[in-house]
């Protein structure tokens, strides 16, 4: 009985050990999320990135604000035929980041 408690015991500090280090990995990390948005949105220039099928993942303000979305967390997950350019807008930004993907050069 001395022994299964003493299990226990050691179970439940080591689950609170675990706790502590994921907590303090998840302060870490927003932390540094926060950091590169403060970066990104202290730039002047318009800054996104998105996944291989063209599907934003994140952006700056200064593009978020171009693209017509309230805030960078609002573009994620939408592709450039979501946005508010023309049609053959999107298709040329597209064609844009198929290029840049292949030849993994930034395009200006």
């Amino acid at each position: 009985m001395l022994a299964a408690a003493a299990v226990v015991l050691a179970t439940l500090l080591v689950a609170r050990r675990l706790q502590k280090e994921v907590e303090r990995a998840s302060t870490a990390l927003r932390e540094s999320r926060t950091m590169l948005a403060n970066v990104l949105n202290s730039v002047p220039q318009s800054i996104f990135w998105k996944d291989r099928d063209s599907m934003y993942l994140g952006c700056n303000e200064n593009f978020a604000k171009a693209a017509g979305v309230a805030s960078p967390e609002e573009i994620v997950g939408k592709t450039d035929f979501d946005l508010p350019w023309p049609r053959d807008e999107a298709d040329a930004y597209r064609a844009d980041a198929r290029e840049v993907m292949l030849h993994n050069q930034p395009k200006f």
